[in-house]
């Protein structure tokens, strides 16, 4: 398995769709055997940059908590293997909790092995229930690691919201989704601060999402282009 940057290791965590069955969340139809792929691509000549393909290995019960094992494959521009890992999360009232550790490729645990490394995250939750107008949690992820330099790196997801309910199409087929708006504050060497939208459909997920630079353009976006039920 390759190596792949802090940069991704971060994209991953936070816009991974919302794992969850559907008494624990009715936004994402989770059964085991389960599959769904989704691809990038930068906004400019629709360039592709790579796609994330998702496979559910199984889920379990555990003290009032569903436990479900995913295995998730990235992939780059040209389409070699990036990242390939099976992810472990928590499912519990509607929201999601996910062992960020699993997520760290050996490698880059022992390259960073001189090193004390520190996550700590405020978990993103989608409520069982959407309307347009409504409010949403905030969120943020954090990676301290201290060493001959000290290196802090993360996001904080804030301002989100539902702003509509929109029909959507892509690659997968036609979608009523909810428009989620977010700004998205990176931090690390400098910050900066984008604008993201998500369009989340019942029983399915995120079918589309979008990153806007500090212009208001269309810089990156997603899109699922096949799923299984």
């Amino acid at each position: 398995m390759k190596k792949i940057s802090l940069l991704l290791l971060l994209f991953l965590m936070v816009f991974s769709p919302v794992f969850s069955q559907d008494e624990c969340n009715p936004y994402l139809l989770l059964t085991e055997g389960r599959t769904w792929t989704t691809k990038s691509y930068s906004a400019k000549k629709d360039k592709y940059q790579g796609s994330q393909t998702f496979k559910v290995l199984s889920i379990t019960e555990e003290d009032g908590k569903m436990l479900v094992t995913v295995n998730l494959i990235a992939t780059d521009k040209k389409d070699k293997e990036a990242f390939n890992k099976d992810i472990t999360f928590e499912c519990e009232n509607g929201v999601v909790d996910m062992d960020i550790s699993s997520m760290i490729p050996a490698e880059m645990i022992e390259s960073l092995e001189s090193m004390d490394m520190k996550v700590e995250m405020d978990r993103l939750s989608i409520p069982q229930k959407l309307k347009v107008g409504q409010k949403l949690d905030d969120g943020s992820i954090t990676m301290t690691m201290e060493g001959p330099v000290n290196i802090t790196m993360g996001f904080n997801i804030k301002d989100r919201k539902v702003e509509g309910l929109e029909t959507v199409n892509v690659p997968a087929g036609e979608f009523e989704s909810f428009k989620i708006t977010y700004i998205t504050e990176f931090k690390g060497m400098g910050s900066r601060e984008t604008k993201s939208v998500e369009y989340i459909a019942k029983g399915i997920g995120m079918v589309r999402s979008e990153s806007y630079n500090k212009k208001g353009e269309l810089d990156f976006y997603s899109v699922l282009v096949s799923y299984t039920k």
